[in-house]
């Protein structure tokens, strides 16, 4: 099958063709030609009003509910998400149940996810059962396919676990996707701080994160083993982090698109929707993530898409599970944080995961694999329980107008429409 995009302003900050408006032939899997009112009878003509273009996203944390939550999300309909978000490749969690800790359960999402558009890397369980007592076979892990590996939301709490399992990574020189928490202290439902008195409820203070990725830098300074904070912030965590990338230590950190654009206020209407894990934090945190992100001391955004059945998050705040299911509203919560920065923005979603992976970035260039995103920036539209591919309709966001708007992925020579 050939297609043919017409008029598409390319954006790929590593490309000569960056900001160029130009046509694109793709057969098969191969961008066959780039170039200005190119001429393709037998191909199939795209074009859309405003159209930019830029190498495939790629989306380095999000649930996919399968094995054993498939009433929240399943691999299928995950991926579904991600198409419709713009991702063409994607990292999932392994805190499953069973967890992705052994070569069976790896090879099976794997399989699931075979046939689709959007690439599917698992990452691999650090622990047993992610139970943070014994560590996996992760040498057996790598070879079946897993791409990382990390305890995924269930927290780390032994640093000898952390330490041997940094270790251990290092004779594949690979690389662990971290969530730094010391539960512990991380007991309130929110961020501790002036809104969480008035809300009259427990606050969970920024040293839970900051204590832990403060440990975690220490254990990647002792080993040199690649170490990825997920979902950071603080602004004390950007602090630790700045400091810790000046050192030339092997770290690289990410954030959620939330975190940069929603702030604890948003907690006082009292929506369990805007509970998240870690919890929405203070205006000073936002800013501070965001220049991080500028800056290059934050690598990648995040969607952190966390699937929710109604019975688990329509329920008391206090009582409501953490999460948003947001992998279809990444890109314009982001846009909507950074709208100045559409390169910056760019690099997080698709140079800065995958350099975290040490996989090969896709390029925009003749020859080269068809790994594409097209998306209009300035189109309005509104998320609703109709329009969604996902599962689950978790999002405080839902009918609400939004600003950036994923038309079509290109991926596996599959042309897949975002409507």
């Amino acid at each position: 099958m050939k297609y043919l995009i017409r008029s598409a302003r390319i954006l790929d900050p590593d490309s000569p063709l960056h900001r160029k408006v130009r046509d694109i032939l793709i057969e098969g899997k191969k961008i066959a030609k780039i170039g200005e009112g190119l001429k393709a009878p037998d191909a199939r003509e795209i074009h859309f009003p405003n159209l930019h273009l830029s190498p495939g996203w790629f989306d380095l944390y999000a649930n996919f509910c399968e094995p054993g939550y498939e009433h929240r999300e399943e691999i299928r309909t995950g991926l579904n998400a991600a198409a419709a978000g713009g991702f063409t490749a994607v990292l999932i969690r392994p805190d499953t149940r069973p967890a992705l800790h052994g070569k069976s359960e790896i090879e099976f999402v794997i399989n699931k996810a075979r046939g689709h558009a959007v690439a599917l890397y698992p990452m691999g369980a650090l622990t047993r059962h992610t139970a943070g007592a014994e560590l996996t076979e992760m040498m057996d892990l790598h070879h079946a396919g897993a791409a990382a590996f990390s305890n995924g939301e269930a927290a780390l709490e032994s640093n000898g676990i952390l330490l041997r399992s940094l270790q251990y990574l290092q004779a594949f020189d690979g690389v662990l996707i971290y969530r730094p928490l010391m539960q512990k202290l991380a007991d309130g439902p929110v961020h501790e701080s002036r809104i969480s008195a008035m809300l009259g409820m427990k606050g969970s203070p920024a040293l839970a994160e900051e204590l832990a990725v403060n440990e975690a830098i220490e254990l990647a300074r002792y080993t040199g083993t690649r170490m990825h904070l997920v979902k950071v912030s603080t602004a004390g965590s950007v602090s630790l982090i700045r400091q810790a990338k000046k050192e030339g230590l092997r770290i690289t950190a990410s954030v959620a698109a939330h975190h940069l654009l929603l702030d604890e206020e948003s907690l006082l209407s009292f929506d369990e929707n805007y509970k998240v894990s870690p919890p929405l934090r203070g205006k000073k945190d936002v800013k501070a993530l965001r220049k991080a992100l500028i800056d290059g001391v934050i690598d990648a955004v995040v969607s952190d898409h966390e699937p929710l059945d109604p019975e688990s998050k329509q329920r008391e705040f206090a009582f409501a599970a953490p999460g948003m299911a947001g992998i279809e509203t990444c890109f314009p919560l982001a846009m909507a944080a950074l709208p100045a920065h559409m390169d910056t923005l760019l690099h997080a979603l698709i140079r800065g995961p995958r350099q975290v992976l040490g996989m090969e970035v896709p390029v925009i260039e003749e020859g080269a694999p068809a790994e594409l995103t097209l998306f209009d920036p300035e189109l309005e539209w509104v998320p609703s329980e109709h329009t969604r591919h996902s599962k689950a309709f978790n999002h405080p966001l839902l009918n609400t107008r939004l600003k950036g708007k994923t038309l079509a992925i290109f991926s596996r020579a599959q042309y897949v429409l975002s409507a």
